[in-house]
């Protein structure tokens, strides 16, 4: 949150407080509703004795400082529906400047009232037999490969024994390659493969697209049998990921942080370890991809690890989720990404993985690269 000084800081958390909550003019209701509804201001400090760090957008001494206030909502304001309790922590917020949430507790109320991951880390391992090391994912792509094309790089990744495969987060209902065709066709080639090897490797559709086709696509994948989907829950919204999470079928669901709009250094939204690593979390996903430290985007090795630990952290109730570091991530990096996150991570490997002319055998590398990294774990 920035302000001028600490009394305008004061004075605009006071107004985040009854913005978010009663959004009237004081007075209106009454002080009785007041007291009971508004959320309590605990504190306003310099962001910087906090340990946040300034945004980027900030980087000199005229640049307007920052503050961090500590916000309780009451349960009576947030009740225990995701959507309501999204709306309060970062609703009407959002159409303000200099507004990010950075932080964020949860109560044991909507913790309970919230599903989290229905496998989690050791549900994960079980289902692909992956017992101490890192996981190794790969990504079929590129968008338009056909159908066949999709399920013959699939089948690749599966005989070299990766232990998920995910549709590229681009992959819905596009002509080249149909939802139901592709779908179908990559998971026979995975089961195909995993029969002939004797893996367990898991098949992730991307399931992301309207509403009214969310539930015929968990149709198709029920009839094949699959273990899991993929899903960008910032494009379909947070509350479908929670409501398959909390739905009668019993699929993993690794979330893509497409439209997500939280990076580090930002100003507003919300930081990303509090998004992926909390609320993503809390909605049901089992596995978060998120970028990389040594990826494309860049990212502080910092943030990383901040969403790794918030994934893996105690959570009320809720189980461990898997970190998914990705981005760009390359081939030769697995020693140094598993020292990273440690063994407790899936590393989800695309464009540098596909651009090699032995995919099967770089794949093979791979997943012999990550079991040696899980013997050198502690």
């Amino acid at each position: 949150m920035s302000g001028a000084c600490s009394g305008d800081a004061l004075k605009l958390a006071r107004a985040i407080a009854r913005e978010q909550t009663v959004e009237v003019p004081p007075g209106v209701g009454g002080e009785a509703l007041e007291a009971r509804m508004i959320g309590r201001l605990e504190s306003v400090e310099p962001a910087t004795a906090m340990g946040w760090d300034q945004p980027r957008s900030a980087p000199n001494r005229h640049a307007t400082p920052h503050f961090h206030a500590g916000i309780a909502y009451p349960l009576a304001a947030t009740g225990t529906e995701l959507t309501q309790i999204l709306n309060v922590v970062y609703g009407n917020v959002g159409l303000m400047n200099g507004v990010r949430v950075v932080d964020l507790t949860l109560p044991d109320e909507i913790l309970s009232a919230l599903p989290g991951p229905r496998f989690g880390i050791g549900g994960i391992r079980a289902l692909t037999g992956a017992t101490e090391r890192p996981l190794v994912g790969a990504a079929i792509k590129p968008l338009g490969l056909s159908s066949t094309e999709l399920a013959r790089l699939a089948a690749t990744f599966a005989r070299a024994r990766a232990d998920v495969i995910k549709d590229d987060h681009g992959l819905t209902d596009q002509p080249a390659a149909p939802f139901t065709e592709r779908v179908t066709a990559v998971a026979a080639a995975v089961a195909t493969a995993n029969a002939a090897t004797g893996g367990r490797t898991l098949y992730l559709p991307n399931i992301t697209g309207p509403v009214d086709t969310l539930a015929e696509r968990l149709e198709l994948v029920a009839a094949l049998g699959l273990s899991g989907v993929l899903l960008s829950p910032s494009l379909t919204g947070l509350d479908t990921m929670r409501a398959i999470a909390a739905g009668p079928r019993d699929l993993a669901v690794m979330a893509h942080p497409s439209h997500a709009q939280s990076a580090p250094g930002r100003s507003e939204g919300i930081a990303p370890d509090v998004l992926y690593g909390t609320l993503y979390r809390a909605a049901g996903a089992d596995m978060v991809v998120y970028p990389d430290a040594g990826g494309r985007y860049a990212w502080p090795e910092r943030a990383c690890r901040a969403i790794a630990q918030r994934l893996r952290s105690p959570l009320g109730p809720m189980r461990p989720a898997l970190p998914t570091p990705a981005g760009g991530m390359n081939i030769d990096a697995v020693d140094r990404t598993a020292a990273r996150y440690g063994p407790d991570t899936l590393l989800l490997i695309g464009g540098s993985l596909l651009m090699q002319k032995d995919l099967e055998g770089a794949a093979r590398r791979l997943v012999e690269a990550a079991a040696r990294a899980g013997n050198a774990s502690p």
